[in-house]
């Protein structure tokens, strides 16, 4: 078995029921990597031990496109959104939100000028 989120719980629930205080609660699973926030949070709601439930709608089908836009923008990565988004029938905003925050990738652009060279003055 994984140790995981879950377990956390369980072990600041099972320290608080025995009648530790959430200081002393923090500084003896500090080692596993648990915040003071998480600590505190995980006493007040102790109703259940469960993840709560998340409002919002899930990101599954943006998740599962992200793999096939990884794989095209890495073939070609000068490809414009616009156009990636038409050939792969998905919403422009969503493949910019695609981008933006599930591959972490920055769009850039590319600009053409004039090359500069130090002025010298005599």
């Amino acid at each position: 078995m994984e140790w995981g989120v879950k377990e956390n719980r369980i072990a600041v629930i099972a320290l608080h029921k025995v009648g530790m205080e959430p200081p002393i609660i923090f500084q003896t699973l500090q080692k596993l990597g648990i915040s003071r926030m998480f600590v505190y949070r995980t006493i007040n709601n102790t109703s259940s031990v469960e993840d709560q439930k998340r409002s919002g709608w899930p990101h599954a089908v943006r998740t599962t496109k992200a793999a096939a836009v990884k794989v095209r923008i890495r073939r070609n990565p000068i490809r414009k959104q616009k156009i990636l988004s038409r050939e792969m029938e998905i919403p422009t905003r969503t493949l910019s939100r695609i981008i933006k925050q599930d591959l972490k990738l920055a769009a850039y652009r590319r600009y053409i000028g004039h090359a500069l060279n130090q002025y010298l003055h005599n």
